[in-house]
């Protein structure tokens, strides 16, 4: 892989040994995939800040890169946490998680990172125009930013986005390139299925498409999701299948700049029997002691949507930024003497629930209800909000 003078001397130590570390990494994922050098970006977005996903060793190796006076070059934000930063007390965190937690951010604060803590970088300042390149991780951003905002980003990982937001570099492979962005096969859905503004059935699609094509570069014919249905049928496609894009004709951008993009030969249709067999293969319950809302994280207008029907104990989990805009505005005011919280920094799939006193939550996320079992350890009931919240 070709690398310029200043990358040859920042790969070698002259830069400092965290410049050196960061470009280990990216040199070695650039000869994986036989890149041919590196490209600047635009921002990065790092994962693995939780230490549900990190762990102790992702702690370390953070606090040990912010030890060395390593700081990012490019605007750089990052993922939830394990905990609410503010609420942890209320919530019943428990007091060693939140330590550690604190850690992390410092370390990452240290650093320059802005610590938005959430996964929709794009909903709070991070936000990239067409065709920028990004090195983020966080599937649910990865495949907004490359589907809804036409912006360019592999799937990366939390240490290979860290080393791009250091560097300001990231291997020029992937869906960084013309010809991986074609669109692979065209999904024809059943319009009666997408009926309405909730976002479940587009969750539900999304989660389908991925199990039955993952990895692929799917064309929606025929659907107009809002803003909240293309978030969250990008999530299921994430989740269920590593998808990392998608197109819609007339409606994402790439697609309307070049329509040719949307010409495939592979097709297939998406019914009521595809649908059900989802609902049934993620919802393993039927009643759950919390409810669980915002993964992807919320939004202002799916929180100005919300029904003000709640009647058992509902998060709602949102970025911090979100949540503070929303209180200026009054949006909070409806949910009054419901059994409501407002969650920020972190969501339901990363939270300690267990140690929290939850065995089960109710999610209309197909993402949520994918990961939720694996890392938080609860039982989900997956429905659509105006069922989860009667």
């Amino acid at each position: 892989m070709h690398l310029t003078k200043n990358q040859e001397k920042m790969l070698s130590g002259e830069e400092g040994p965290a410049l050196q570390k960061a470009m280990e990494i990216l040199v070695a994922l650039g000869d994986i995939y036989d890149a041919d050098g590196l490209i600047p970006i635009h921002s990065a977005h790092v994962s693995g800040i939780s230490l549900r996903t990190s762990g102790e060793a992702g702690l370390k190796f953070v606090e040990n890169l912010a030890d060395k006076g390593a700081e990012v070059y490019a605007h750089t934000t990052i993922n939830p946490t394990g905990i609410d930063l503010e609420s942890w007390e209320e919530l019943g965190a428990p007091k060693d998680l939140v330590d550690k937690q604190r850690r992390m951010i410092d370390a990452y604060e240290r650093m320059g990172a802005e610590p938005i803590c959430s996964c929709v970088p794009y909903l709070t300042g991070n936000r990239p125009s067409f065709g920028k390149h990004l090195a983020w991780a966080e599937s649910s951003a990865v495949v907004f930013a490359n589907s809804v905002l036409g912006a360019r980003t592999n799937r990366e990982g939390a240490p290979s986005a860290l080393a791009s937001a250091l560097t300001g570099l990231t291997p020029l492979h992937g869906y960084h390139l013309d010809e991986n962005r074609q669109g692979t096969v065209e999904i024809e859905p059943n319009l009666e299925l997408l009926q309405g503004e909730e976002t479940f059935p587009y969750s539900v699609l999304g989660y389908w498409i991925g199990e039955n094509f993952p990895e692929s570069v799917p064309v929606l014919k025929g659907v107009k999701p809002n803003p909240a249905q293309l978030k969250a049928m990008g999530a299921g496609m994430a989740a269920s299948g590593a998808i990392a894009l998608y197109h819609i004709p007339d409606v994402t951008p790439e697609a309307e700049a070049d329509p040719s993009i949307c010409e495939v030969g592979e097709s297939a249709g998406f019914e009521s029997s595809d649908f059900e067999d989802v609902v049934d293969k993620l919802d393993q319950i039927s009643e759950a002691d919390l409810v669980c809302v915002g993964c992807p994280h919320f939004s202002l207008e799916e929180l100005e949507k919300m029904p003000d029907s709640v009647e058992g104990e509902t998060w709602v989990c949102l970025p911090r930024k979100l949540k503070r805009e929303s209180d200026e505005k009054g949006l909070s005011k409806k949910f009054e003497g419901k059994k409501i919280r407002f969650v920020c920094d972190t969501c339901m799939v990363v939270a300690p629930l267990r140690e929290m006193g939850y065995s089960s939550i109710g999610v209309n996320s197909a993402k949520a209800a994918h990961y939720a079992p694996m890392l938080a350890g609860v039982k989900v009931h997956f429905a659509p909000l105006k069922e989860l919240i009667k």
